[in-house]
């Protein structure tokens, strides 16, 4: 992170600019244009808005180390899928470093744009859904469609990830219902081993002997 901050410059592009304008209105308790709401998902303008409040507006050294640091928990974030999916630590370190060496996170990092903390939610929101899937714990799942929600507030494509939440729910009914279809094949065999055992009317058979 911090090699990466050295050599790293908070850039504006055109479309940040209408998002910094949006910020510095929220920061300063001046009248918000409806634009944020209307044409614009709210999350990002208020992210910035709460760094404006806190460091001030002319520290973007601040938004910097935030959006680093975000790129950092995303690489983790990967490792941990990975992980959840493969049980390997091979795996998971190699999953995570490709993240973290590449060069396009750092550029996002750098820019105005709600791609860093987009790719955080969505790459949580995949995190929660896997390990609901081999766990089946309802929390996880409650957590994962909030953070789909909040990917959602950064970026409308985000609605998206509610489909994945439905899709892991029929997944893990699935495979709930083939874990009872083995449960009660195994019990008949059981049962019909035992009726074999004792006979068609429940008598025990008696070996038979020539005389």
């Amino acid at each position: 992170v911090g090699f990466a901050l050295r050599a790293s410059l908070l850039v504006k592009t055109h479309s940040s600019v209408d998002t910094f304008a949006l910020s510095g209105g929220l920061a300063d308790g001046s009248a918000c244009s409806n634009e944020l709401f209307l044409f614009r998902p709210p999350a990002y303008p208020m992210l910035l808005a709460g760094m404006i409040f806190v460091f001030g507006p002319h520290r973007p050294v601040a938004m910097l180390v935030l959006q680093h640091l975000l790129s950092v928990v995303t690489a983790v974030l990967i490792a941990a899928v990975a992980w959840a999916l493969t049980s390997r630590r091979s795996v998971a370190l190699i999953a995570g470093l490709l993240y973290a060496c590449s060069l396009q996170a750092h550029s996002y990092a750098n820019l105005v744009l709600t791609e860093t903390p987009y790719t955080l939610a969505l790459v949580g929101c995949v995190y929660l859904l896997v390990v609901f899937c081999r766990t089946g714990r309802t929390r996880l799942l409650v957590a994962a469609s909030t953070v789909a929600g909040v990917a959602c507030l950064f970026k409308p494509i985000g609605a998206y990830l509610l489909v994945a939440c439905a899709l892991a729910v029929v997944l893990r009914f699935r495979s709930k219902v083939e874990s009872r279809n083995v449960e009660t094949s195994k019990c008949q065999n059981v049962e019909k081993g035992r009726k074999v055992e004792t006979g068609e009317h429940g008598c025990p058979t008696l070996p038979l002997r020539l005389t």
